[in-house]
């Protein structure tokens, strides 16, 4: 770590090999987040880069890595919608007609 406290990262991107510096918490994120979605950290980068590229405003690579980690953590933290498995689910009512039917 250097004495802005900022981490030195060496990446081989899309096949280039380079460097960012990024706060340590982003630095220690990016292997975990391609762990977590089953790529290698060098992937996960070139992922991030051909995004950023495509991008309208794209951002330096360091910038483009904080803000897809700072997105994956945020979209993590998002509440999901509950649904139920399936043997919770209600079991289902019958129509009034079918009632009025077993009624008579």
């Amino acid at each position: 770590m250097s004495n802005d406290g900022l981490a030195r990262v060496m990446l081989t991107v899309n096949g280039r090999r380079t460097s960012v510096r990024l706060e340590p918490v982003f630095a220690n994120a990016l292997p975990e987040i391609a762990a977590a979605i089953g790529l290698s950290v060098h992937d996960l980068a070139s992922r991030i880069e051909r995004d950023n590229e495509a991008a309208d405003n794209p951002l330096n690579l360091s910038s483009a890595i904080r803000a897809y980690v700072a997105g994956y953590y945020r979209d993590l933290a998002r509440p999901q919608p509950c649904r139920l498995v399936a043997s919770e689910q209600p079991t289902p009512r019958p129509s009034i007609a079918a009632e009025d039917a077993i009624a008579a």
